[in-house]
């Protein structure tokens, strides 16, 4: 298995620079095809009429918008031939909120989406709906990438944050390809109960079988949150990246700015995969 259909989004008027960037450097990385959604936004508004030279001229807002976001998408497929990137770009035109669910759409058939971070500063304002969208509508593994991400710098060692739910299982299964780049993999758990004498022992291996150099550890949290062990332990080990699960009930969906996976994001200084 390899990533072979990247995906990622852009927005006419926003801040996207980062993130194509990003995606640039790990379609190169993986030699695979990226695909960008170039959003623009619609306004709900009635058609409206303005002074012309000649008369008045119906405005209707939606096509604006999608003026807009072909201009857009030719701007972006422009910047995806001069990387020298297999690509193309797609113009979209929706209202704001309806974004998750346009993403989604597209997620369902890519290997990858590539987003940037949705927290803190400097996080565009639709980077947690597309994270949303791509997670839950899309159904699609999601690259988390930090400032200064470089895809060279995945081939390092990686750590996966296990605690033996579903979610977690699909991210592993997921990272497969970016797991084969990793120089070591270290299996976290956090804490594990008296009662499970074998923790991780099973997912070890699974990925060894894979010919993959896997290790299990043990970890205490101390008076530490689970997303403050985490970034610790990514600093003592010197890794270049994290797979873990997101979100463990559907429920949560409403709470996707939430939680122990929104803490793991704002505090860990890794490129981050995430499934659902």
């Amino acid at each position: 298995m390899s990533y072979k259909s990247l995906l990622t989004y852009t927005a006419h008027g926003g801040q996207w620079e980062r993130r194509l960037e990003h995606s640039l450097d790990l379609a190169t990385a993986l030699d695979a095809h990226l695909t960008v959604l170039a959003f623009a936004f619609a306004v709900d508004l009635p058609p409206y009429t303005v002074a012309d030279p000649v008369g008045a001229v119906l405005v209707h807002p939606d096509d604006t918008a999608r003026e807009d976001a072909d201009a857009h998408a030719r701007e972006i497929g422009e910047r995806i031939a001069r990387a020298g990137v297999r690509g193309d770009a797609e113009p979209v035109v929706c209202a704001r909120p309806a974004l998750p669910r346009e993403l989604g759409d597209r997620a369902k058939f890519a290997d990858l989406v590539v987003l940037d971070r949705p927290y803190g500063e400097g996080a565009a304002p639709s980077e947690a709906d597309a994270l949303e969208g791509a997670l839950f509508d899309g159904d699609a593994p999601v690259l988390i990438c930090p400032d200064g991400f470089d895809a060279r710098n995945l081939a390092g060692p990686a750590l996966i944050a296990w605690n033996g739910s579903r979610e977690a299982l699909r991210a592993v299964r997921r990272s497969i390809p970016l797991l084969r780049r990793a120089t070591s993999i270290e299996i976290d758990i956090y804490d594990p109960p008296a009662y499970q004498p074998d923790p991780g022992e099973r997912m070890a291996t699974m990925l060894a079988r894979q010919g993959l150099d896997v290790e299990v550890s043990l970890q205490r949290r101390g008076g530490d949150s689970t997303a403050e062990a985490m970034a610790r332990r990514s600093m003592e080990t010197g890794a270049s990246l994290m797979v873990m699960g997101a979100y463990s009930h559907s429920w949560f969906r409403e709470w996707v700015l939430g939680g122990v996976t929104r803490e793991v994001l704002e505090t860990v200084p890794l490129p981050i995969l995430l499934s659902h």
